[in-house]
């Protein structure tokens, strides 16, 4: 019988530490770099980030003024919530903030890399200049949230953290080339070029230090639409060759700052598992252990770093270098399942971490660029493919004009430009041209 007590607390105490090495492992060095990037970000307030949550105020509001309530707000509710929940805070009303029509409403809202859109904003000339008078206000709120040049979330990455409404950040960027095709026929061309390519420069530097998904890629959609406005202004008005525009730099398609807000993310849940009221139910704590034994976070932190890792490393590569590992690449997420079977749907939404299309996204605007200096150089012979600067560029045609060839779908045509900004001799070029 004392033999068997002996063998039975044995076996148990083996169980046991089997069962606590089990638990978890510990972070690499690489997710413990990731956690602590924004350890470092300055306390000081951002202007831009504040101007941007309240760009949509009312027009006797101040758009400054009511950021920074939503991020007090916003605080003061997330002080109280249980980490897991989502923060209950009270909102800017819809009804007090400036009218923006949708497409449907209003022609003068057409998606700009769409075939045609320019030309119908063009041709309206009194409906958008009455537009641009209307959203005035929003105009002068862009030009400052640009200006300060300071963009930086200060709240920590949650899962419903304060957005702005960034239907106002791409409408305001449209007034920019509204005000352009003003000065343009007004007979200040020139003017007109200068106040597009500043616009483009201002937007770029935003780019490079937009820290959050959502902010990058409109932020990018925002550059391609000044692109396309830029080469669409110089061809109609047959303006003079202009210096061309350079390949965004490595900063500028860098998605290190956006990935490391998502990985925060799923980094404040895993921290948040111990004693939480939510993993399994809400009606008992959850011991830390058992959190931990269930689903072994640190693990899928460690995993979920190394992926991200590659991915930011390709974001900071060059065209030719992305174009020629995006296809090899394993960064899926179904194989997360596999790696870690306990993992529960709010840490495996967290850990979707297959950003290549957005990566994508930005590398196609080198293209739409490249096209565009065809245009405003009066260089149309020297267009590369900045995906395969190696072999002589090729064009093909589709409802969206005059496209170049890159590793993944594009889906929001980066890779296009309007017929209005190609020369017709380079238009002849193209195979399957269109008549």
């Amino acid at each position: 019988m004392q033999k068997t007590i002996v063998t039975l607390a044995i076996v148990i105490a083996v169980a046991v530490a089997a069962a606590f090495l089990l638990i978890d492992e510990r972070p690499s060095a690489l997710a413990e770099e990731m956690a602590g990037i924004r350890s470092s970000a300055p306390d000081t307030p951002s202007r831009s980030y504040r101007i941007l949550l309240g760009m949509y105020a009312s027009r006797d509001e101040n758009a400054e003024d009511v950021g920074s309530e939503l991020i007090a707000t916003y605080r003061d509710a997330k002080a109280v919530t249980n980490p897991l929940h989502d923060v209950e805070f009270e909102t800017y009303p819809d009804d007090r903030k400036i009218f923006i029509p949708s497409q449907d409403e209003s022609d003068l809202y057409c998606r700009i890399a769409e075939s045609g859109c320019l030309e119908t904003i063009f041709q309206a000339r009194d409906r958008r200049t009455m537009e641009l008078e209307r959203l005035s206000v929003l105009v002068s709120r862009y030009d400052d949230y640009l200006a300060a040049s300071d963009f930086r979330t200060e709240l920590p990455p949650a899962a419903n953290e304060p957005w702005g409404d960034y239907r106002y950040l791409l409408t305001a960027n449209r007034m920019a080339i509204f005000s352009a095709m003003r000065l343009a026929e007004a007979g200040d061309v020139n003017g007109a070029i200068d106040a597009m390519r500043a616009n483009i420069q201002a937007i770029r530097g935003m780019l490079a230090t937009s820290d959050m998904i959502v902010h990058k890629v409109i932020t990018s959609v925002s550059l391609a639409d000044s692109l396309e406005a830029l080469a669409f202004i110089h061809s109609v008005f047959e303006a003079d060759a202009v210096e061309p525009i350079p390949l965004l730099t490595s900063q500028e398609t860098s998605y290190r700052l956006p990935l490391n807000h998502e990985y925060m993310l799923l980094h404040a849940v895993a921290n948040a598992l111990d004693g939480s009221p939510s993993m399994f139910s809400e009606k008992f704590d959850t011991p830390a252990w058992l959190g931990r034994l269930a689903f072994r976070p640190n693990r899928l932190l460690n995993d979920v770093a190394t992926r991200i890792d590659a991915q930011v490393t390709l974001s900071e590569s060059s065209p030719a270098v992305f174009a020629q590992t995006a296809d090899s690449l394993d960064l899926q997420t179904d194989s997360l399942y596999s790696a870690h079977p306990g993992i529960n749907g709010t840490m495996m939404v967290m850990a979707d971490v297959d950003f290549l299309t957005y990566i994508g996204r930005a590398f196609d605007i080198n293209s739409k660029i490249a096209l565009v200096n065809a245009q405003i150089s009066d260089q149309p012979d020297s267009l590369t493919n900045p995906y395969y600067p190696d072999v002589t560029a090729k064009l093909h045609s589709n409802e969206m004009g005059m496209c170049m060839d890159g590793p993944l779908p594009d889906d929001k045509y980066n890779r296009c430009l309007g017929l209005f900004g190609l020369h017709m001799d380079l238009i002849s070029q193209v195979e399957g041209s269109v008549e």
